[in-house]
């Protein structure tokens, strides 16, 4: 082997090792965070409310809120059928008290009616409960009617309120607010 092909190979290997140390071998907590589409919405909301609990964030719940005594406002995203939905959820002391979806894709004959008014008055329940979708007939205090033919999407919306009961409960159990 010549010293033209040993360099070759030397520098063909150098090269493989930088790709895998690149892709690799990077520390996922050190990297920096990918932009979401909803990052305008995001710094939106943070100059619009100034008090943000970043301790209670997570992959799902991107921002929280402190409103006023008592009440939360949290930017949730949950995946429906067709698109990652953007919620923001208000929570009182023991009840839902808004609900408001900021981004879908979700198809407009069906997945749509998650923005009206019809089916996120369904969502403003006690926190008392996690809430439950239900087909046909609510029967119990914490039942949601889920959208005919958007099941999913009425899934998302539960899930994401839930998510936020949850968080406003840790938020309560928290010592240091």
């Amino acid at each position: 082997m010549g010293k033209g092909a040993g360099l070759y190979t030397f520098l063909c290997i150098l090269a493989l090792l930088f790709f895998v140390v690149g892709k690799y071998g990077n520390n996922p907590s050190s990297a920096p965070e990918e932009p979401s589409v909803f990052t305008p919405i995001f710094l939106e909301y943070d100059q619009q409310y100034e008090e943000r609990l970043p301790a209670f964030e997570d992959a799902k719940v991107h921002r929280v809120y402190k409103l006023a005594e008592g009440r939360y406002g949290f930017l949730v995203t949950e995946m429906g059928y067709e698109s990652e939905i953007l919620f923001f959820i208000e929570v009182g002391e023991d009840a839902i008290e808004h609900v408001d979806v900021l981004s879908n894709q979700e198809t407009a004959d069906y997945g749509g009616y998650v923005t009206e008014t019809w089916f996120l008055d369904r969502l403003l329940l006690s926190t008392e409960e996690k809430l439950k979708v239900v087909r046909y007939r609510k029967k119990n205090e914490n039942e949601v009617v889920a959208i005919t033919g958007a099941t999913q999407t009425s899934k998302a919306a539960v899930k994401a309120v839930n998510r936020c009961i949850d968080k406003r409960g840790d938020i309560k159990n928290d010592e240091t607010i």
